[in-house]
C-alpha cells in the first residue's frame, strides 16, 4: 500500500514538473515573440503592444504559481533547473546576446510589468550586435535602466554587489552586509571601478587571439545576418502559440511570400531550419489531431508548388559555382519538401549550366521520387523534349521495379532525342530486358540504332545471345527490313560465344529455300557475324564458305570481309 501511494506521488510529481517545463516554454516563446515583432513594428504599433502583453500576462501566469522564473543562459539557449530549452524556436539567439555580454543568470520576478518588460525588450533589441565601447552591451543598459523585478547576475570577480544565488533552490538571496539591495544594478560598485586600476590584472580584461578572432567572426556574421531569419522566428512562434484561424492563415501567407524571396536569393541554411521547425511543429499538432494540420498541410502543398519553387531559377541560373556547404543546404531544404515538388524542380534543370549546381539537384529529385516516382514519371511524359529528357535521365537511376515500365512508354515518343535518352536508361537497368532493346535496332533514327549496337558490342552477354538468335528464328523479314536484320546479325556477332556458331554456320550453309526471299542478307549477316566472332572454327567456316562452289555463299564472305574492312 506505501509502495502504491509513493509510485502515485511520484506520478504527479512528474506531471507537475512537465506542467512547470512546458509553462517556462510558453514564456520563453512570447519572450521571443515580442522581440521579433517589437523589433519589426514601430514602437506605438498595435502588434508591439500586444506582444509585450502577452508576455506580461504569461509571466504573470507563471510567477503567480511557481515563483520567480529563474534562468541560466548559456550560449547556446536557455536552462530552467536541469532543463534545456532549445527547443523553442528563436531562444538561443536572445541567450547568446545575453552570454555574449556576460550574463550567465536572468531572473523574473513576481508582478513584473509591461514598462519593464518593454524596456528589456528594448535593450535586447539595441544590442544585436556587438557595438563600440562608448555604445555599451546589455549589462551595462540593464544597470543603467535599474529595473526592479527583471535581475541578472554575470561573473562575480567583475560584478560583485550581484545578488549571489541559491542554486539549490533558484531564489534570489541579497548578501547580508547589502541589506538594502533591490535589482541587478549595483549603487556602489567598487570592483568594477577597480577594473580601471592600472594596478589590475591584465588578464582580467584583456582579450585572448583567439577571442578577439571570435568576436570579429560574431560580428561579420551579425551585420551579414539574414532579415528573414527573424520573420521566421517570428511566425514560427505564432504558429506553435496560435489561438485564432486568422492568426495562422496570416502567418503562414507572410512566411509563402518570405520564401519565395529566400529560395531566389539562395537563404538555404535559413530555410532549411525554418522547415525543421515547421515540421516539428507539424508532427505535434498530427499527434493531437488539431485544426490547424490542414492548414499546415495546405501550406506544404503550396510551397511544393511551382508558384514558390520557380524562384529558385534566379538562384541557380545566375551561379556558375556555389559553396559546397551552400549547395547541400539547398538540397536539405529541397528534400523536405513533398515529392510533388519534383514536377516544380525537373523543368528548372535544363537551365542550369554548373554541373556543381545541378548535381544536388538531382540528388534532391532522385529522394523525394524514392518516397514516390509518380511526379517524376509524369515530367517523364511531359510534351517539352528537354523537360522529359531531365527526367528520364533522373528515372534511369532509380532502383526500383516500376522503372522499366515507366522508360518504355517514354520510347513510344515522337521525339528522337527521347526516344534515345529512354533506350539509354533501359540500357542502364541492373537486369535490362534484352526482348524490349532489340527491336530498336530497327528504329527510324540512327543515334538510337547505334546505341543499341554499342550496347550489345559492350561484353559477352548469354542471355542476350539466346535473346537475339530467337528473334532471329522467329522474326518474318521482308526486303524492307534488310538493315534491321544486318543489325541483328551485327550484335549476335558482338555478343556472342561460341555457342553461336553451330547456328550461324547453319545461317550460312542452309538451302536458299529454307530461308526465303532473305537469303542473301541472312548469308551475309552470319558471314558478318563469324567474322566479329572470331576463333579458329568461325575462320575455318569462312574460309570453307570463300572456297564454296555456290556463288552466292562466295559473295557472302566477300562482302562480309569488306564491311569489316571498311570499319
Amino acid at each position: 500500500m506505501q509502495s502504491s501511494n509513493l509510485a502515485q506521488q511520484d506520478n504527479t510529481s512528474e506531471e507537475t514538473d512537465k506542467a512547470k517545463i512546458k509553462a517556462v516554454e510558453n514564456v520563453i516563446s512570447k519572450l521571443v515573440l515580442a522581440v521579433k515583432q517589437t523589433n519589426l513594428y514601430p514602437e506605438n504599433h498595435s502588434v508591439s503592444r500586444d506582444a509585450l502583453e502577452e508576455l506580461s500576462r504569461t509571466l504573470d501566469v507563471f510567477t503567480a504559481q511557481y515563483g520567480d522564473l529563474v534562468l541560466e543562459v548559456f550560449g547556446e539557449g536557455f536552462r530552467y533547473q536541469e532543463h534545456f530549452l532549445s527547443a523553442v524556436a528563436g531562444s538561443s539567439d536572445i541567450a547568446h546576446r545575453c552570454y555574449r555580454d556576460g550574463i550567465e543568470w536572468l531572473i523574473f520576478g513576481e508582478d513584473v510589468d509591461t514598462r519593464e518588460l518593454k524596456i528589456f525588450v528594448d535593450i535586447l533589441n539595441a544590442h544585436q550586435i556587438i557595438k563600440g565601447e562608448d555604445e555599451g552591451d546589455i549589462v551595462t543598459s540593464l544597470w543603467e535602466s535599474e529595473l526592479s523585478r527583471i535581475q541578472y547576475y554575470t561573473n562575480e570577480a567583475i560584478w560583485s554587489s550581484e545578488p549571489l544565488l541559491d542554486l539549490a533552490r533558484f531564489r534570489v538571496q541579497s548578501r547580508p552586509e547589502e541589506v538594502g539591495f533591490s535589482s541587478g544594478a549595483a549603487k556602489e560598485p567598487p570592483q568594477a571601478r577597480s577594473i580601471l586600476d592600472s594596478s589590475t590584472d591584465k588578464h582580467l580584461w584583456q582579450l585572448t587571439q583567439e577571442e578577439i578572432e571570435k568576436t570579429q567572426q560574431m560580428v561579420f556574421e551579425e551585420e551579414h545576418r539574414d532579415p528573414l531569419e527573424d520573420i521566421f522566428d517570428v511566425l514560427l512562434v505564432i504558429l506553435e502559440q496560435q489561438r485564432t484561424r486568422g492568426d495562422v492563415t496570416t502567418a503562414l501567407d507572410i512566411i509563402q511570400e518570405s520564401l519565395t524571396k529566400a529560395l531566389a536569393k539562395g537563404y538555404f541554411h535559413n530555410i532549411y531550419d525554418f522547415l525543421s521547425q515547421f515540421h516539428r511543429i507539424r508532427r505535434i499538432y498530427a499527434r493531437e489531431g488539431h485544426w490547424v494540420l490542414t492548414h499546415l498541410d495546405d501550406f506544404l502543398h503550396m510551397i511544393s508548388g511551382s508558384r514558390v519553387l520557380s524562384s529558385l531559377q534566379e538562384y541557380v541560373y545566375q551561379h556558375e559555382a556555389r559553396n559546397p556547404e551552400q549547395l547541400e543546404n539547398m538540397r536539405k531544404t529541397l528534400i523536405q519538401l513533398l515529392p510533388d515538388s519534383i514536377e516544380a524542380i525537373v523543368p528548372i534543370l535544363s537551365g542550369v549550366r554548373s554541373n556543381r549546381v545541378k548535381r544536388p539537384l538531382y540528388s534532391a529529385i532522385r529522394e523525394l521520387a524514392g518516397q514516390d516516382l509518380r511526379p517524376l514519371a509524369r515530367m517523364a511524359r511531359n510534351p517539352n523534349p528537354d523537360i522529359a529528357k531531365e527526367a528520364i535521365s533522373i528515372l534511369s537511376t532509380m532502383p526500383d521495379e516500376r522503372v522499366p515500365p515507366f522508360l518504355l512508354e517514354a520510347t513510344r515518343s515522337a521525339d528522337s532525342s527521347v526516344r534515345k535518352a529512354a533506350v539509354e536508361g533501359l540500357t542502364r537497368q541492373e537486369a535490362p530486358d534484352y526482348n524490349q532493346l532489340i527491336p530498336f535496332l530497327a528504329d527510324k533514327d540512327v543515334g538510337v540504332r547505334r546505341l543499341v549496337l554499342r550496347f550489345f558490342s559492350q561484353r559477352h552477354l548469354k542471355d542476350a545471345e539466346i535473346s537475339i538468335k530467337e528473334y532471329i528464328r522467329q522474326g518474318d523479314f521482308k526486303r524492307r527490313d534488310a538493315p534491321f536484320l544486318r543489325s541483328l546479325y551485327r550484335a549476335l556477332g558482338n555478343c556472342a560465344s561460341q555457342r553461336s556458331q553451330e547456328f550461324l554456320r547453319e545461317r550460312l550453309f542452309s538451302s536458299p529455300a529454307s530461308m526465303g526471299g532473305m537469303r542473301a542478307v541472312h548469308r551475309n549477316g552470319a558471314a558478318v557475324a563469324l567474322s566479329l566472332l572470331g576463333g579458329s572454327e568461325a575462320n575455318d567456316l569462312l574460309q570453307k564458305a570463300s572456297h564454296s562452289p555456290w556463288p552466292s555463299l562466295r559473295r557472302a564472305v566477300r562482302k562480309a570481309q569488306e564491311q569489316i574492312d571498311a570499319e
